[in-house]
């Protein structure tokens, strides 16, 4: 409920945009505004979703191998999952699980909403297309991994390190209870989904090696404090590649429209207010 109305602000916010940068044509009022942005932003997302949704349709052959790539480093990790648990019960110490546990809360489930809607109202209120845009690519990635993380648990029913089970304890749409819903780590896939998206944007920048280094350090400090395998963190990297890769390509290409309606070029430094309704399958 709370990412909801994070993003009901961001939205608000962007269809009110900065006094500079009002539209002078008479416009509905901001109730109008706020209901033509709701549909504009729901149809988009849909049609986001749709688009991940049958990507498996439109695979090629190098998709297929980086499919197979995929599932080759996922099988590797797992079975070095208990080797790997093992040595960090070992070295375990009160000063890295107090560590592990600040880590940790960077990516706790709000966390990837606010930063997404904090930097898309910091790109409104600077004039700044892209950092809008990454924004509002933070949140939906966001809520789509965290909706795809959520189903593979109760599906996967795979124990937690911390039960004390072996690692490839399965039991299918048996994760209805917290100590069978290790695969995949939500933590890791929110801390991820912003990753990526943020590398994808700025590939250019430090912003790539600042982003993953931090999701990097929530998937260890998953791993220390017993709550995953490190294949589950592992999986939930792969997984939020494959969303947030797709995402800010499709948000690239001419025939897709922008994710919410105000995101459109600037004319003379003015934002272009509308919607576009093109769309190609």
């Amino acid at each position: 409920m709370l990412e909801a109305w994070t993003l009901a602000l961001t939205l608000v916010l962007g269809q009110a945009g900065p006094p500079d940068l009002q539209d002078p044509k008479p416009n509905p009022g901001w109730l109008g505004n706020l209901a033509d942005t709701g549909w504009t932003i729901g149809r988009d997302f849909a049609l986001d979703t749709g688009y991940l949704a049958t990507a498996p349709l439109r695979w090629n052959e190098a998709d297929l191998v980086h499919l197979g790539t995929g599932l080759a480093i996922l099988g590797g990790v797992m079975a070095l999952d208990e080797g790997i648990n093992g040595f960090v019960r070992r070295h375990e110490t009160e000063g890295l699980m107090r560590l592990a546990g600040n880590v940790d809360n960077l990516a706790e489930s709000k966390v990837p909403f606010f930063l997404g809607g904090g930097i898309s109202t910091a790109g409104i209120l600077l004039g700044d297309d892209r950092l809008e845009r990454t924004g509002l690519e933070v949140i939906e990635s966001s809520i789509l991994l965290q909706a795809l993380t959520t189903s593979g648990k109760r599906i996967f029913g795979r124990s937690r390190p911390s039960t004390g089970k072996r690692s490839q304890r399965w039991s299918f749409f048996g994760g209805d209870n917290e100590p069978m819903r290790s695969f995949p780590s939500g933590h890791g896939s929110l801390a991820f989904s912003v990753a990526v998206v943020v590398a994808e944007e700025y590939p250019d920048t430090i912003w790539p090696s600042v982003s993953y280094g931090l999701a990097s350090a929530v998937g260890w400090a998953r791993v220390e404090l017993g709550a995953h395998w490190a294949s589950d963190v592992t999986a939930s990297a792969l997984l939020s590649l494959a969303v947030g890769k797709t995402l800010v390509w499709l948000h690239s290409q001419p025939g897709c429209p922008p994710l919410v309606p105000w995101l459109v070029p600037r004319q003379e430094g003015r934002p272009v207010l509308g919607v576009q309704c093109a769309f190609a399958f």
